[in-house]
């Protein structure tokens, strides 16, 4: 319980430490879904072939997953999410670029998503229910999402501002460290998230 409570305590001061981060992150996340709204209604534009690959992935991710167990889903889920959100937090190791890319890619699926589903023609109960399953694990997925970014973005470029000058290299490697908070953070949520997920199929 006390280890418990140290963690809680760490992340919690890194995340108050990493507010200016955070707003960078929801900004950038806010207008690449407002790109990914722009190219469901404009689809020659370049942006939709990424966009159409990325749910064609995930669409397959999920056929996967109804082939397997309760167990083997979550691991698929789990294992996918993960992997997915370590590079964007440890992407941003270059000049955040990765961290960027992973971010404004999901911003554009999250938007585009978004309106197909109000769009397409289903029933408005089949919608709802949707929604219904997607939002739980959704809202933490996302949550984790503009974290992780966040710091990546962090890891990137806080060593190079003036305010760093003559300690850039003890300020990376500070950022670098605590990057392993924000990692268990994620290890952690990501399972909770990928279990609602499970959970959500199972029910529907």
């Amino acid at each position: 319980m006390v280890l418990l409570k140290k963690i809680i305590t760490k992340i919690r001061d890194l995340l108050v430490q990493n507010k200016i981060w955070l707003k960078i992150a929801v900004l950038v996340f806010l207008i690449s879904i407002f790109l990914g709204i722009i190219t469901f209604f404009f689809r020659q534009l370049p942006t939709y072939p990424l966009i159409s690959d990325s749910l064609s992935k995930i669409s397959d991710i999920g056929k996967q997953s109804k082939n397997a167990d309760s167990f083997g889903r979550f691991l698929l889920i789990y294992g996918n999410n993960l992997s997915s959100m370590a590079i964007i937090l440890f992407g941003g190791f270059i000049f955040g670029i990765f961290t960027f890319i992973g971010l404004f890619a999901n911003g554009m699926i999250l938007g585009f998503f978004a309106f197909f589903i109000l769009f397409t023609p289903l029933p408005n109960l089949i919608k709802i229910i949707l929604l219904a399953a997607i939002i739980p694990h959704g809202v933490i997925e996302l949550s984790l999402l503009i974290i992780v970014s966040a710091w990546g973005f962090k890891l990137g470029f806080e060593h190079l501002l003036p305010k760093s000058k003559g300690r850039r290299l003890k300020v990376f490697i500070d950022n670098f460290k605590n990057s392993f908070w924000i990692l268990l953070l994620l290890v952690i949520g990501l399972a909770i998230a990928a279990l609602i997920e499970v959970l959500d199929m199972k029910i529907l």
